[in-house]
Order: structure tokens, then C-alpha cells, then sequence
């Protein structure tokens, strides 16, 4: 995937793609473990913590969900 990511040949294409790319990557280890660190929503915020880290402009388009209704939710 590093050299996916990096490939001269990938960038190209998505430069002259009609859309804004952002190429994230990070290291992801599924065996090691079934806990939060290790499973599918570990890796999902993994990935929107790389995301945000590289786009500082996407924390600004988020929402945050109100807290109290939140609580109450559960």
C-alpha cells in the first residue's frame, strides 16, 4: 500500500482527476487482538484521527453532537 500511496504513477492520476485528493497512510494491526485498539472501530477512528491530522480544515466541517442528547441516547 506504501508504494500505491507514493507511486509517481498514483499521484498523476489523481491530479488529473476533476477532484481534490488527499492521500493518508498508517499501519494497522487486526491480529493483534479483538479490542478496541485492534478492531474495526479502532481502525475507523484511526483513520479519521490520520484524516484530521493531514486536513486541519476538516475539523472545522464536522459536528460535534450535543453531549446531553447524546447521553440521553443511551
Amino acid at each position: 500500500m506504501k508504494h500505491i500511496a507514493s507511486s509517481k504513477r498514483t499521484l498523476n492520476r489523481l491530479k488529473r482527476s476533476d477532484q481534490t485528493w488527499t492521500v493518508i497512510q498508517f499501519f494497522f494491526d487486526f491480529r493483534a487482538g479483538v479490542e478496541l485498539p485492534n478492531g474495526m472501530d479502532g481502525m475507523l477512528r484511526t483513520l479519521l484521527h490520520e484524516l484530521v491530522k493531514k486536513v486541519k480544515d476538516v475539523v472545522q466541517d464536522l459536528q460535534v453532537p450535543n453531549m446531553e442528547q447524546t447521553a440521553s441516547l443511551h
